[in-house]
């Protein structure tokens, strides 16, 4: 609405000038238009300002959406990771385990991701008019060559009237308009569409990126949580040895059999009877 008042204010404005010129050569007052000119050009001023003041409203809600939308996904990722490294068990055994770290590179990820969603629901948000005028142009061009079909189909079977050739020449005129226009609207639409698969190959390139990151995560995350079973593991080992020594064992720690299981995680070989593969839970 403002882009429209303004240029009718820049009419107002141009008139006024061509006045001003006209009272000039004419040696009549010209305070009144200069003035008149000065309120026009303060409203156009201020219906700027008021545009650039909307702009900045929507880009902050647009904002506020992407960093709301942002936490959800780091959420998301960050819940996905801590639950790939759950041990369960190993707190009884450990005791309070160290909180997994939040990954600072995982939330501009996860920004980037819904940066690129919000992009893509824009892109498609401007594609669907054009598609759907593309759509209905195609279905009123269906509907008036079926109406020519009929009328030749009548005129074949015998029944002619005296408008027939008016009406055709008439839904030819018809159609060959909006087939001008649809070629018109097909060539937004496909502008649009492009826009919708270029945001929607972003969006797949940053989720890609997401999940790749994540993945790595959730690994080290694991490697921490196994390095704080080892550490489980080596003062029980310990404790063993220990006592083993108390009731005169000299090597009590020959007195341990390792399951298949724990001779393959620690060897990397295969193991008779270890599961195999090792990793499946």
């Amino acid at each position: 609405m403002n882009t429209s008042r303004i240029a009718a204010l820049q009419a107002e404005i141009q008139d006024a000038r061509i006045e001003l010129q006209q009272s000039l050569v004419a040696g009549y007052d010209t305070a009144p238009i200069r003035e008149r000119i000065n309120e026009l050009e303060a409203e156009i001023e201020a219906h700027r300002t008021a545009e650039k003041q909307e702009a900045a409203a929507v880009r902050a809600a647009e904002q506020a959406e992407v960093a709301e939308a942002a936490a959800v996904v780091a959420q998301q990722a960050q819940a996905a990771i801590e639950e790939a490294a759950t041990v369960p068990g190993l707190a009884e055994l450990a005791g309070e385990l160290e909180s997994l770290p939040q990954d600072p590179q995982l939330a501009y990820m996860a920004r980037a991701v819904a940066t690129a969603e919000a992009a893509l629901a824009k892109a498609r948000a401007a594609h669907e008019p054009n598609a759907d005028r593309v759509r209905t142009l195609a279905d009123r061009i269906g509907a008036l060559q079926a109406d020519v079909r009929a009328i030749q189909v009548r005129r074949a079977a015998g029944d002619t009237r005296t408008r027939d050739a008016a009406e055709l020449e008439l839904l030819q005129a018809d159609i060959s308009l909006l087939q001008e226009m649809a070629g018109a609207a097909q060539v937004e639409a496909a502008a649009t569409k492009s826009a919708v698969d270029a945001a929607d190959s972003a969006l797949r390139s940053a989720q890609a990126e997401l999940q790749r990151h994540q993945a790595r995560a959730a690994f080290d995350a694991a490697m921490a949580r196994l390095e704080a079973a080892e550490r489980v593991f080596i003062a029980a080992f310990r404790s063993m040895a220990i006592a083993g020594r108390q009731i005169g064992l000299g090597s009590p720690w020959s007195e341990y059999r390792p399951s298949a299981d724990m001779k393959r995680a620690v060897t990397g070989s295969v193991v008779p009877g270890a599961r195999d593969p090792f990793f499946t839970r």
